[in-house]
């Protein structure tokens, strides 16, 4: 797929993942808070070093909003290489985690009323051919809004990502909208990226961006009319997916 929207399209496609986990247990009850990090910085220290190591440099790491909880943030990389970094880093994140007697979870709702973990998926196109991008990250945008409810099952492919997405708190996306500042919105259209923020950090990387090619392909048919909404559970977005012939194949 990349292959081919570079040749039919003189695109050059990056991806840049968000990735929440929560480690546990934390004394600490404080977020978004330098503080929140002290109890577990050696193990954090740890698992950067591990990821250096393996050729994975994180642009940044914060502490979120619930107790325990972080995020890493990967540059923008080729696709497949983005999705690597995330499948390693989840690994080593579990694997130091392990050794430093606490866990580390990539539920999209570990507990209920606490801030959920998502996997915002951030796109960015390069034109080969010099030309303005912003015309279709747009066309993109409108694009997975016409079949979100499809990809929502590979974007949220398990029942407990729906208890992250049924309550609509902690950023999480609640209508199937575009927007550049509006955190409610599934997209946001940014000046030179698109930012998806319904994947959650228990999805399979390689699918869910699969099936983002895929609508990046098909982005040129302005389907404006049919803008379903976010699907409440797993069997809606199953029953979806599987409606949907062109991505399901």
């Amino acid at each position: 797929q990349v292959k081919q929207l570079d040749h039919d399209h003189g695109l050059e496609i990056s991806i840049g993942f968000e990735l929440e986990f929560t480690l546990s247990p934390c004394n600490a009850q404080l977020a978004y808070d330098a503080a929140s990090r002290l109890p577990f910085d050696d193990l954090l220290q740890a698992i950067e070093r591990s990821l250096l190591e393996n050729g994975i440099s994180i642009a940044s790491s914060n502490f979120e909003q619930g107790t325990g909880q972080f995020e890493f943030s990967f540059s923008p990389a080729e696709p497949l290489r983005a999705c690597d970094q995330i499948i390693f880093s989840r690994h080593a994140i579990n694997h130091h985690a392990q050794k430093f007697g606490v866990t580390a979870s990539f539920l999209p709702q570990p507990v209920n009323g606490v801030p959920a973990n998502a996997l915002h998926t951030n796109i960015s196109l390069a034109n080969t051919h010099g030309t303005n991008n912003n015309p279709t990250l747009r066309q993109l945008a409108i694009s997975i809004q016409s079949i979100n409810d499809a990809l929502a099952f590979l974007a949220a492919p398990t029942i407990n990502s729906y208890r992250r997405l049924s309550t609509g708190q902690f950023g999480a996306p609640t209508a199937n909208t575009f927007d550049s500042a509006d955190k409610r919105a599934c997209t946001r259209l940014m000046n030179d990226y698109l930012e998806y923020r319904l994947p959650d950090s228990a999805s399979n990387p390689y699918l869910m961006c699969s099936a983002l090619l895929f609508s990046l392909k098909t982005a040129h048919q302005d389907r404006k009319n049919n803008v379903p909404a976010i699907p409440s559970n797993l069997q809606s977005s199953t029953r979806a997916y599987r409606n949907n012939s062109d991505l399901s194949r």
